[in-house]
């Protein structure tokens, strides 16, 4: 994962969970043009507490390596679902 050379992003959806942090799910491209999902975690100040890069990694169809989240679930137990659509 590489977060310095990130090109663009786009959200679609965000959560605030009870301790007041907000999650948000989205899409992110680099240099490479490969789409990847997009977790990202948020203090109530602001800060960027995590910044995570999701991508598979199919080298015979690399054609399926580009996906995106356009959801994110907070499961009872405080797990994040974000299902990926693959294109």
């Amino acid at each position: 994962m590489s977060d310095t050379s990130t090109y663009g992003a786009s959200f679609y959806d965000a959560k605030v969970l009870p301790n007041g942090v907000c999650v948000c799910a989205g899409t992110s491209t680099d240099s490479t043009g490969v789409w990847k999902s997009l977790l990202l975690r948020i203090n109530p100040l602001g800060k960027i507490l995590q910044k995570r890069l999701y991508v598979t990694n199919n080298t015979i169809k690399t054609y399926y390596n580009s996906e995106t989240a356009h959801a994110i679930t907070v499961a009872k137990n405080g797990d994040l679902l974000m299902p990926h659509r693959v294109f």
